[in-house]
Order: C-alpha cells, then structure tokens, then sequence
C-alpha cells in the first residue's frame, strides 16, 4: 500500500495521542527551529497531544532539552520531553551493557570522537586515553574543536587501530549523515559502518533499532497504536518506527530524504534501497 500524502501534520493528529519526532531536518536545522514548527507544535499541545523528540544524539535528553528551550521551544507549551540515544545507552550501561560488551566486569573503555562527560560520569574512571589500554571504543560524536567533519578521514588512524586490537565499538549515533545549516557532513554512525565493513564488530544504540524506542515507550507510558514517529530518514526514523510496532510520516522537503531525491533518486527509488515505506508522507510540518 502507496503511503498516503498529507498536506498538514494536523490532518492525522486526531487519531494519535502521542507525536514522537526527529530534531535534526525536522524541525531544527543545526541552530534555529524551522518557520512554522513551533506555532503547530503549541496547536498540539492545546488539543492535549504528547510530544516527544526522539533523537540519535549521543548526548543526554536533559541536555538537548535545555538548548532547544534556549532556541524559543518551551516545555509544556511545545514539547513534553527529550529522549535521545544517548539516554538509552546510559540506561543500558546502568544494567550492566559495557560489561557484557567487554566480556568482563573491570573494563576500560576508548572514545574516538568528542569526549562525553555527562553521558559517562558515573563511569568516567573507566574511560582511558590509550587504545592499548582499552576493552572496547566508543564511537561518539565526530565534531573536534565545533568542526562538522566532511570526511571520516582524521578517524581512520583510531579506528584501524582498534580493529589491528580487536576491540567492539560501540556506536549511540547510527545516523550516516546529519545537516547543519544547508552543510551536510559526517557522523557516527559512518565511523561504526566502517568499522564493520572492515571487519569490526559494532553494537548499535537509537534508531533504527528497538533499543530507543521500547526505552521511549517505556518512559512515556504511549500506546503504540495511538503513537506516531515523524522523521526525514527512511532508513532510521521511519525503519525504526517500523521496528518498534508504530506508524511513520517522512518528511520530504527537508532534510536526508530532501537530498537524496535533490540528487536525483526518486522515492520509490528510495524505498527499495531501505526496503521502507512510511504511513504518511509530508513536505514540511506545518
């Protein structure tokens, strides 16, 4: 069955009490929310829907949450939370995931990528400097110093070395690609395909897998058939939502999708190379 066109998040949102929804290329672009997202969202939240932004941010909800309410979007009046990746990682490891990852309970961990202070202080004794000394890597965000890598190339050495040591990775960010702005470049999830494509082993946390969203659902007490996951990428919101039991809504006029179909596939083009289709397609949330 074709995906049904809408022209408004409004025209579906009677039957769903719940909204989750991606941030990066869907209502965000890096550093202000789109025109047109917040005036639908405080229309939501007025007819008493919940929403939620679920995204594969490598960071902890909270502080995703204090950022966006610093960009104008308000909690209560826009949004009822943030549950991100980095969040179901950090419910993971309180449950003993790192030590069944090392095989082994006195583990020491390596970040290739930027350093993640918040996500891992209760275990930040574990983390080393050293890849000799690690049991396993973890793929974190690849931004150094505020810069949006455009290739993988200054992690090549990190990653090759771990793979020379046999060490897991362990990947919260599985998104390829992300925009800032209108610039397209490379995030963690590219280093962790890596890995595996040259023989690594990765474990993956967010979209699409089912981690997050039982971790979601758990959280915020939805009914999976009154829930539904807008998202600008086939192949981890919509798959994802998918994954977990939910309906979907692509978005098409922004974000991955929005380029791929710029750079000439069509979507049916689209749905073959993720073997997805949404419920619902969208140009913009309006």
């Amino acid at each position: 069955m074709s995906p049904q066109i809408i022209n408004s998040l409004l025209d579906v949102t009677p039957k769903y009490d719940t909204i989750f929804t991606d941030m990066f290329g869907v209502i965000w672009d890096g550093e202000v929310f789109f025109d047109g997202v917040l005036n639908t969202f405080a229309a939501l939240k007025q007819m008493g829907k919940k929403i939620y932004i679920i995204s594969n941010a490598t960071t902890i909800g909270s502080l995703m949450s204090e950022k966006a309410q610093r960009a104008g979007l308000k909690l209560g009046v826009h949004f009822d939370g943030f549950i991100t990746s980095g969040d179901t990682l950090k419910n993971k490891i309180s449950k003993g995931f790192f030590e069944q990852v090392a095989n082994k309970n006195d583990y020491k961990f390596h970040i290739i990528g930027r350093d993640n202070p918040m996500l891992f202080q209760d275990i930040s004794h574990r983390q080393t400097y050293s890849l000799d000394d690690a049991d396993f890597v973890y793929i974190s965000s690849l931004i150094i110093n505020n810069v949006h890598p455009q290739s993988l190339d200054m992690f090549i050495p990190d990653l090759e070395r771990a793979l020379s040591l046999k060490l897991p990775a362990v990947c919260a960010n599985p998104d390829f690609f992300a925009f800032y702005k209108e610039l397209k470049y490379y995030t963690g999830g590219s280093a962790a395909k890596w890995y595996e494509e040259h023989g690594g082993t990765a474990h993956w946390i967010g979209k699409p897998y089912v981690n997050i969203f039982e971790y979601a659902i758990n959280i915020t007490r939805a009914d999976k058939q009154k829930t539904v996951m807008i998202g600008d990428t086939l192949r981890t919101d919509i798959a994802g939502a998918h994954n977990a039991g939910l309906d979907s809504i692509l978005i098409t006029g922004r974000g991955i999708t929005a380029d791929e179909l710029a750079n000439g596939k069509t979507l049916d083009e689209c749905y073959q190379t993720d073997a997805i289709q949404p419920t619902y397609l969208l140009d913009i949330i309006k």
